[in-house]
This record gives structure tokens, sequence and C-alpha cells, in this order.
């Protein structure tokens, strides 16, 4: 199984297939990067979108092999640091896509243990 969601980390890394975003996911990164500086609501609202999406990636990765905590090793500070890096660097980007780049490299690495 760790093999076959293996192959899929890959793929998405390399050939992403359109997926359909809601609600903050669909902000950019430039956004994110904004109020994340300014703080407040937005600030909470993003960072909780953020938080769904780990939790979603556990629940798929926990019903399709033995991996239930994408994060392991790390936390959602540690994953909202993450996003604050990859967001500077892709202003243009769609939070989303900074999501699911992170659970690609959370997935690789716990597959290489």
């Amino acid at each position: 199984m760790i093999g076959l969601a293996l192959a899929f980390a890959l793929q998405v890394s390399v050939q992403p297939k359109p997926w359909m975003a809601y609600g903050p996911g669909v902000q950019s990164c430039g956004h994110w990067t904004q109020v994340r500086r300014d703080g407040g609501i937005d600030n909470a609202t993003m960072q909780t979108w953020l938080a769904g999406f780990i939790s979603g990636q556990n629940a798929v990765l926990s019903a399709t092999n033995s991996i239930t905590n994408i994060l392991e090793g790390s936390d959602i500070p540690g994953a909202n640091a993450w996003v604050d890096n990859y967001c500077a660097a892709h202003p243009l980007a769609p939070l989303s896509e900074a999501a699911l780049k992170l659970s690609v490299v959370l997935f690789q690495r716990r597959a290489a243990r």
C-alpha cells in the first residue's frame, strides 16, 4: 500500500490533476502572506483551512495505508511556516497549491523512513 501511495504522491508532484478547492484555499499565496502579517480573523480562517486540508489528507491516507498523521515529527505551526516560505516564493499560486505541495513533501518524507 505504501508503494502505491508513494507512486500517487510522485505522480501528483510531477503532473497534478485539476481538483476543486473551496473556501480560503482559492485565495492566492500573496493573500496568505498578507493576512499572516496582519493577523486577525482572516489569518485564523486561512490557518484553519490549512489544518482542515491536512486533516483530510490524514483521513484519506489512514484509509489507504498505515499513515494516520502526515505531520508526524512536525505540527500545524511547522506546516504554517512551510506554507509561509512557499507562498513568499509563489505569491500568485493559490493556497490550495501550497497545501498540496506540502502534503506531497510530507508524504515523501514519511515514505522515505
